[in-house]
């Protein structure tokens, strides 16, 4: 069984960070989510903290979060490591916002309304890597 290591970011009630239960969900891998951060310059230092690699595997991205915006956060840490892989989400997702993520180096994108894809997106990732 393969060990997966996630960090999350996301906004929750009052703009904490919000719960990634999802990734614990993941079928046949065994998941640790080991960090989480309440907006763009505090994933950035969380990540940074982390000090990979292998952790973590999957860093999973909100694209509106306060301070820097997902893609922002994407950015910079695809500059220090541009191996990482990244999934960014977005209830605004379409193909501008793709495109973009796309030049940036995302490794994939998933709305909001599509979550439930999330930890079999994960899990191929994973396994490509």
């Amino acid at each position: 069984s393969h060990r997966l290591e996630a960090a999350g970011v996301g906004r929750g009630p009052a703009h904490r960070a919000a719960p990634l239960p999802v990734v614990h969900r993941v079928p046949v891998v065994e998941a640790r989510l080991v960090g989480e951060a309440a907006d763009g310059p505090a994933a950035i230092q969380v990540w940074r903290d982390l000090n990979g690699p292998p952790i973590p595997d999957v860093v999973i991205l909100d694209n509106r979060m306060p301070g820097l915006s997902g893609m922002e956060v994407a950015e910079r840490l695809l500059a220090e490591r541009p191996s990482q892989i990244i999934v960014l989400y977005s209830a605004y997702l379409d193909a501008d916002i793709r495109a973009r993520a796309a030049e940036v180096g995302i490794t994939a994108c998933v709305s909001k309304h599509e979550l439930d894809q999330l930890p079999n997106l994960v899990r191929q990732l994973t396994q490509a890597a």
